[in-house]
């Protein structure tokens, strides 16, 4: 392989119109002892600093310019956060006041904003044409930084994205690691700063959630990622660097729903249907670069329009969210030629008046010579069917629900850094349900006191008296003509024993507030939708997979039948993100019709279900008896231990796993020993930090959400140990959203 220079005139072009103007290598910086030549980082001393990271960088391999290689891109800090206004859907943008961080999130953004101008600045001066892209991860990491500091605004090209979606859709509304909550809050600061929005790339992702059980189908997976890669391309994403994969992944990430590839995982590598559906695009989207969004009449159809980089040849790629529908006189011109791919590369078969249908597969359509105005069919949703053993609970249009001004905490709280919903005004009306005789309950968003563009307002509708699910159900299903505005329903069940389930996942908790858009009115007309039910197995109470997306409240965590439905909270949005843009939604009403418990078999319907789901394995009366290696090392030491004072988190992968362990040096002292237990009297500790030489050093193999004790030892030079130090109790929190 040649230079740059010894490219073909063609595609010098072409790799200087993505923004790769030369081949390229990415650091993952962080101004530390590993790149400054073994210095302690001293912000005071810029230009020490800027030396020694300098020297550092050329003495790397990779920065050593030849035909294949010249340094390009310099990505700084890996999968760092501030805190909540690094991922969190910005106040601001539904008219609350803005975020203000913590003193030690100030203090955070002031240690990498130094580390960003110094570092930026020296890499610049060396390599003129680099890019610094701040961080290696969320790309709404930098939003602070372009709003407070001019001198790293004037220093940054763009963030390198690492963006995971799990289970989501890739055009799912501001919420936890979604596109909408990263791409267009960062989008909108950017622009404001006067800056052009730049060519981005990635550096991990943008994968979704391998197809396994518990997460999405094959199809979901071709989908999702084929979608995904098309909205980044809509906001400048021009290069794909860390995605795909080979492969999907085993071992924790594979468990996490992380690790998602083109085949199956080592050593079968059996091509899935993602392996087919990306090979197409890389074939339809060969050479050509991101144009615009095309309006569609709908807020859940997309049309996105490429350009050939030599030959002009446009490109239009369609799919629709739900369903399928056709669509119709894209270009009446006699000298069209018209030509449709699907997600195979198949050919579809194109009426003369331009008609062929869409569906969750985006095709691609080539020969339209100009802008059209795309005519829309009817949607079909005849993929979302009522089960073989649906039993009705109750008819939605029968005039007994009503609307209850009463406000639910437990629902507005959860997840507030994400989604804050405020109630709002709503009528209701009669309606004609799915098939046009029976009868559906009308919803209408009423005009509102203030502007929440982003956010949802919502409504409650009560029953006379709570719905019992008989047995054990395992879906609740309902007939929903929506208008696509995104909004969506919410169940609030009591179990047996008082306990609340709400369908918005667990409070505090990383991807559980249906991820999947089970609920979600991303769709035009009547569609069936269908939500998983909390469940725990009987006898050993192992938690059934659509648990993970309830909230629970007022109890135990278990799932004791039967349930009763106690409400339904509606939710519906002024606006809508649609790709790049913010759009007005549909006003329409929303209409519900009848509703359904779904049940695997009809065994699970009866009243036997329920008491075998009542079996309970024994448990013990008296704890554990474990060994106690903190009582014997308090009656072998012969001096006091250290104390710990404090722990912090560390810069990345804050997943509740990792802790940085601060305590006082103990005189005399070699090495240090961390033992972590679950008691605090030390039963059961086992020893997770040896042969520390200082204090403040990073331990792993904890667990987030449950209380540890951490104790520390000393030895010196002889290897005589210390007593045990007090235990120091800490409940870890995972704030890693990649997962």
């Amino acid at each position: 392989m040649g230079s740059f220079a010894d490219l073909p005139p063609q595609e010098q072009k072409y790799l200087e119109s993505i923004g790769a103007q030369s081949f390229f290598v990415a650091y993952q910086l962080s101004l530390n002892k590993d790149t400054l030549g073994g210095k302690e980082w001293d912000p005071t001393k810029p230009a020490e600093m800027q030396e020694a990271l300098i020297k550092w960088l050329k003495s790397q391999s990779y920065t050593k310019p030849s035909k294949i290689n010249q340094p390009e891109l310099a990505v700084f800090f890996a999968e760092p956060l501030l805190g909540p206004v690094s991922y969190m859907s910005l106040p601001e943008y539904y008219g609350d006041p803005p975020y203000q961080m913590t003193a030690e999130e100030k203090a955070a953004y002031k240690k990498y904003l130094d580390q960003f101008l110094i570092g930026a600045a020296a890499i610049k001066k060396e390599w003129p044409n680099a890019k610094c892209l701040m961080p290696w991860g969320m790309p709404s990491f930098p939003i602070p930084f372009l709003r407070e500091s001019k001198e790293a605004t004037a220093l940054m090209d763009g963030p390198a994205i690492d963006l995971v979606l799990f289970e989501r859709m890739p055009e799912m509304q501001l919420h936890q690691v979604t596109f909408s909550s990263a791409m267009w809050q960062l989008r909108q600061e950017w622009l404001k700063t006067g800056k052009p929005w730049p060519k981005l790339i990635t550096i991990e992702g943008p994968g979704t959630s391998p197809a396994r059980p518990g997460a999405v189908t094959a199809q979901e997976e071709a989908d999702h990622t084929v979608r995904a890669v098309l909205v980044l391309a809509s906001y400048n994403t021009t290069r794909f660097l860390g995605w795909p994969g080979v492969s999907h992944c085993a071992g924790y990430w594979g468990e996490q729903h992380y690790g998602s590839g083109l085949c199956e995982p080592i050593p079968l590598l059996n091509p899935r249907p993602v392996y087919a559906s990306y090979a197409t695009l890389t074939r339809q989207l060969n050479r050509m670069n991101f144009v615009k969004v095309v309006p569609t009449p709908s807020n859940t159809v997309f049309c996105l329009q490429f350009k050939h980089y030599m030959t002009g040849e446009l490109l239009h790629v369609l799919w629709t969210l739900r369903g399928k529908r056709t669509v119709t006189q894209l270009d009446l011109s006699p000298v069209a030629r018209i030509t449709v791919h699907d997600s195979m590369d198949n050919p579809i078969v194109v009426t003369p008046n331009g008609t062929f249908t869409i569906t969750t597969s985006p095709c691609y359509v080539r020969g339209l010579k100009r802008d059209v105005n795309l005519v829309l069919g009817a949607p079909d949703h005849s993929d979302a069917k009522l089960g073989p053993n649906a039993v009705a609970l109750g008819d939605l249009g029968d005039g007994s629900w009503k609307l209850s001004a009463e406000r639910d905490m437990d629902y507005e709280d959860v997840h507030l850094e994400f989604i804050k919903k405020f109630p709002g005004k709503f009528s209701l009306h009669a309606g004609a349900g799915p098939d046009g005789k029976s009868k559906a309950l009308a919803v209408r968003l009423e005009r509102q006191e203030k502007e929440r563009r982003t956010m949802p307002f919502y409504t409650t509708l009560a029953p006379p008296k709570p719905i019992l699910i008989p047995g054990r159900a395992s879906h609740l299903g309902l007939w929903v003509k929506a208008a696509s505005d995104w909004g969506r329903v919410v169940y609030c069940l009591k179990d047996a024993r008082g306990e609340r389930w709400l369908s918005v996942g667990k409070k505090g908790e990383w991807n559980v507030d249906d991820v999947h858009n089970w609920s979600a009115f991303n769709y035009d007309g009547w569609r069936y939708l269908t939500f998983e039910l909390p469940a725990n197995s009987p006898y050993d109470l192992y938690r059934e997979a659509g648990t993970s997306f309830w909230g629970n409240y007022q109890g135990d965590l278990v799932v004791d039948l039967p349930l009763t439905l106690e409400k339904i909270i509606v939710e519906r949005r002024t606006h809508v993100i649609h790709a790049t843009e913010q759009l007005a939604a549909a006003p329409d009403d929303v209409l519900l019709g009848s509703l359904y418990a779904e049940y695997e078999q009809p065994a699970d319907q009866t009243d036997q279900a329920v008491l075998l789901s009542r079996l309970r394995m024994p448990v013990p009366d008296t704890p554990p008896d474990l060994a106690n290696p903190i009582r014997e090392l308090a009656q072998a030491g012969t001096t006091a231990g250290p104390e710990v004072t404090r722990i912090t988190p560390p810069e990345r992968e804050y997943d509740g796993r990792r802790c940085h362990v601060h305590f006082a040096p103990a005189v005399g002292a070699k090495t240090y020993e961390v033992w972590v237990a679950t008691y605090a009297d030390g039963r059961g500790a086992i020893l997770l930090g040896k042969d520390w030489t200082t204090p403040g050093q990073l331990l792993t193999g904890l667990s987030p959400n449950i209380d540890l004790y951490l104790f520390v030892i000393a030895k010196d030079a002889a290897g005589q140990a210390s007593k045990p130090g007090k235990p120091f109790k800490v409940n870890l929190k995972d704030m890693f959203p990649l997962k």
